[in-house]
């Protein structure tokens, strides 16, 4: 999984590359004043714990980014908060130590923005989101398949091209589906029949685009099963 068996590539290995990237998904999410859009950054990891992915971020805003975070964003390096334990083989963070990740600290302070961790590209299919919602982890566990994402590093390494692009271009439908059958979930009483056939079917695009991202893990275990929307 590692690009070298030296030293981490602490440095983007492909800059340009990222660059031409960063420039289509500014047009795919434009950084309107407001509005959250993705960027791309490249994590090297720890000496203890190597990555070396490309992880998109959320990214908000000063205006849309809650003070208590904010003021951490502009506050002084979260990585003196805490040390790498050799004989524990894990971070020890301190009483103190700010919520943010190092990342997120660096990342505002090149950009002004507060990023949140989205997507990771790795794998062959484009990459996944780093973490599910519940509805994801649901339709997921009703096909069998793995309702937990691979973890950054985990699968092979992949560069930024039309493959991602090809995987983010549905998101913001993808996402009113979510939403649409999360409340579905939660209020099957106020729906009638059709409506409940109609949230079906938004479930299934919705399991059709994340099947790739659960199944760079687990081999597919079938799409018959459907999501009985009206139970409970």
């Amino acid at each position: 999984m590692r690009l070298t068996d030296v030293d981490i590539q602490y440095d983007d290995p492909r800059p340009e590359e990222t660059q031409a990237f960063q420039e289509e998904l500014n047009v795919l999410f434009p950084p309107v004043s407001l509005l959250s859009h993705l960027r791309a950054v490249w994590e090297p990891g720890e000496a203890w714990h190597p990555v070396e992915r490309y992880v998109l971020y959320q990214c908000l805003p000063s205006e849309r980014t809650p003070n208590i975070i904010l003021n951490e964003l502009q506050g002084p390096n979260p990585r003196g908060f805490g040390h790498y334990d050799r004989v524990k083989k894990k971070y020890i963070r301190y009483p103190d130590c700010p919520f943010l990740s190092r990342r997120q600290w660096l990342l505002y302070q090149d950009t002004g923005f507060y990023g949140r961790p989205y997507w990771v590209v790795q794998g062959q299919k484009g990459g996944h989101q780093l973490r599910f919602t519940k509805t994801q982890q649901m339709a997921a566990k009703l096909r069998g398949a793995n309702p937990e994402p691979a973890k950054p590093g985990e699968l092979e390494f992949a560069p930024l091209d039309g493959r991602v692009l090809e995987k983010l271009v549905p998101l913001d439908r993808v996402r009113k589906y979510a939403m649409v059958v999360d409340h579905a979930l939660q209020n099957p009483d106020v729906y009638d029949e059709k409506e409940m056939e109609g949230v079906q079917k938004m479930e299934e695009q919705m399991w059709t685009w994340l099947s790739d991202q659960v199944n760079d893990r687990l081999m597919d275990a079938g799409t018959d099963a459907t999501l009985a929307l009206a139970q409970g």
